[in-house]
């Protein structure tokens, strides 16, 4: 799924095959979100795990579900890029 040509020397030669190789290398835009326990003191290696989509690290069940990034906003007319962590406090 790369724009280079793979070891068979085969790259895209139609737009099907171009649009599968961008579509390869896509990845989310906008804002994800998760819910973290108040003492979270999660390393850098941990979230990196967590946005590329590795869960093994997370919790069973309920927490593990909640705990599990999500994509949660997205305005097409903007990309967001970066990185922020913010707590927030929810009450009932």
């Amino acid at each position: 799924g790369s724009l280079a040509p793979d070891s068979d020397g085969d790259e895209p030669r139609t737009l099907g095959q171009l649009r599968t190789a961008f579509g390869d290398i896509h990845r989310y835009d906008g804002i994800t979100t998760s819910f973290q326990p108040e003492d979270d003191d999660s390393s850098v290696e941990d979230e990196l795990a967590e946005l590329l989509g590795d869960s093994s690290s997370l919790p069973d069940g309920a927490e593990g579900i909640a705990q599990r990034p999500r994509e949660t906003y997205r305005d097409p007319a903007l990309r967001i890029g970066g990185s922020a962590r913010i707590r927030v406090t929810v009450r009932p």
